[in-house]
């Protein structure tokens, strides 16, 4: 089966299609998003499930993709399902964005089966990891606000970084974030370490920060998303820079 994410910017979807066995039970996508990933393993997945904690992308996903099951939990929920239940869990940009990582690990481990396989995608800490654009947020919170306030507009910043009804985040991470965090092959062993045998660590792309930023802008000025840049990323990806990588994916058993 062809793979769909060829010349795809998010390059960890290519390598997890890559690893998926060939015909999945069930499986989880933690933090699904708008669905991007999930949506193209109906026909190498029996059972797809997805959550995530904002409710107007659990809306785009349901319209879009009605095979999906799909759940809304809050930011420090424990996850809605019983022990030992998925084969495969995905876990993509997410780890960087919640509370605690020990526990969104921990609830990863208890819902997967034995043997059953984590697909993990993070920022690496590399050589361009403080170019990392989400941290503006952090460093300089009031050109992040004139910036966003800019492209978008004063209500979209206030509803994505004051009113979240609760949800319980600051844009896209957890309120208690204090930094977009970016991870070196040390701590991604700790955090798994006793729980999970790490199968591959794969280690990609060089220039992603500043190539991403260029899309954007192009994206902004333009008015849609350029495919020349977009496959330029995605060569980009290609390089194996090791521990000067700025992003990761980890295929990981459960023990």
């Amino acid at each position: 089966m062809q793979n769909p994410f060829k010349y795809n910017k998010f390059y960890h979807y290519y390598l997890a299609w890559d690893n998926l066995v060939s015909v999945t039970n069930k499986f989880l996508d933690y933090g699904c998003g708008k669905g991007e990933f999930i949506s193209k393993l109906k026909n190498k997945v029996k059972y797809i499930y997805g959550f995530d904690v904002d409710p107007e992308k659990i809306k785009i996903v349901k319209t879009k993709y009605p095979f999906v099951k799909l759940r809304i939990i809050k930011v420090k929920d424990k996850l809605p399902y019983s022990d030992n239940f998925f084969n495969s869990v995905s876990m993509f940009h997410v780890l960087e964005h919640v509370d605690s990582e020990k526990q969104a690990i921990n609830e990863i481990y208890r819902v997967l089966k034995p043997n059953g396989v984590l697909y993990l995608a993070s920022p690496y800490k590399g050589m361009f990891a403080w170019a990392d654009t989400a941290n503006l947020r952090y460093r300089f919170p009031k050109i992040h606000k004139w910036f966003l306030e800019l492209i978008h507009s004063k209500e979209e910043y206030e509803r994505r970084f004051v009113n979240k009804d609760g949800i319980g985040l600051y844009g896209d991470c957890t309120a208690s974030r204090t930094w977009h965090h970016h991870y070196t092959e040390k701590e991604v062993n700790k955090l798994l370490a006793k729980k999970f045998k790490i199968e591959n660590f794969y280690k990609f792309s060089l220039f992603h920060p500043f190539l991403l930023v260029l899309f954007n802008v192009c994206d902004y000025i333009f008015g849609k998303k350029s495919k020349l840049i977009e496959k330029i990323i995605w060569y980009d990806n290609m390089i194996k820079a090791n521990d000067n990588s700025y992003n990761m994916l980890v295929v990981a058993k459960k023990i």
